[in-house]
């Protein structure tokens, strides 16, 4: 019954597999490996609890196996119980600190829990273990960004640039408004005419009249004022409550015009 149990599970034919492992246990099997299997069908059919229950029976016939360890925090991260699996995972770490998953899985716990510079320190510990793949350098990108600590969210999204060149618009603007904020303007418009080379008609109406701002921010910063007013025109005439163009639009009358009604009227 329980070779049976395995073979199905190797078939991803869980429910039966988990009913042969079951007769297997009811007989008298005792093994770890048992439990362990029967407990990633319960994942598989997402019934949580039993897993949960199937790995634990496992942990206590084999204390150092990993699976079963693996298995349980699967459960734990599904069934939202973040604060737990994360007690579980600083064991695991300090037992086996070479093994990413267990990073990632705290990672993506402390996120859940928005604890974001607890998430940030396992991110950069992974990147400087060098086992830190793309969806990791944005995720460390967007946590910076987050905790505004902009110079660093720039590098891990310049690091995941370097790893792949197709990422979605909207972390390309990340990048380019960090820029611009920062002040590196020539960059910055870099970016943005890389944004429109590479997505052309892709935009959607947000991301393009993001662009539109961050164009009009830099030429107001390099004293081309029509420019940025031609920029600013063309986001009021699309969105008349868009806060940002407002103001840049009211500064814009203030510094060149020396309008203070118009000036007064946008801000």
């Amino acid at each position: 019954h329980k070779n049976l149990g395995l073979f199905l599970l190797q078939q991803d034919q869980f429910q039966d597999a988990s009913e042969a492992l079951l007769k297997a246990i009811s007989l008298g099997e005792n093994e770890s490996l048992c439990f362990v299997a029967l407990g990633y069908c319960y994942l598989n059919l997402e019934k949580y609890a039993s897993g949960e229950n199937a790995y634990r029976a496992a942990i206590l016939r084999d204390p150092n196996g990993q699976d079963a360890h693996n298995g349980l925090v699967n459960c734990l991260l599904e069934t939202d119980r973040h604060a737990e699996a994360i007690a579980m995972l600083d064991e695991l770490i300090e037992e086996h600190p070479e093994q990413s998953f267990y990073w990632r899985a705290q990672t993506n716990a402390y996120v859940e829990l928005e604890k974001y510079h607890q998430a940030a320190i396992n991110l950069e510990t992974l990147r400087r273990m060098e086992e830190l793949d793309l969806r990791g350098h944005l995720l460390l990108g967007d946590l910076y960004h987050n905790l505004e600590l902009h110079r660093l969210a720039l590098a891990a999204y310049q690091d995941a640039l370097a790893l792949r060149n197709d990422l979605d618009a909207d972390r390309f603007i990340r990048v380019a408004r960090i820029l611009v904020e920062r002040g590196s303007f020539t960059e910055g418009f870099d970016y943005l005419d890389r944004i429109e080379a590479k997505f052309k008609q892709g935009l959607d109406e947000k991301e393009r009249l993001a662009l539109l701002a961050l164009r009009a921010r830099i030429a107001l910063a390099r004293g081309h004022h029509e420019e940025a007013d031609s920029y600013l025109s063309e986001i009021l005439r699309t969105n008349p409550n868009d806060g940002r163009a407002l103001l840049l639009r009211g500064r814009y009358f203030w510094k060149k015009k020396r309008d203070a009604v118009e000036a007064a009227f946008y801000f």
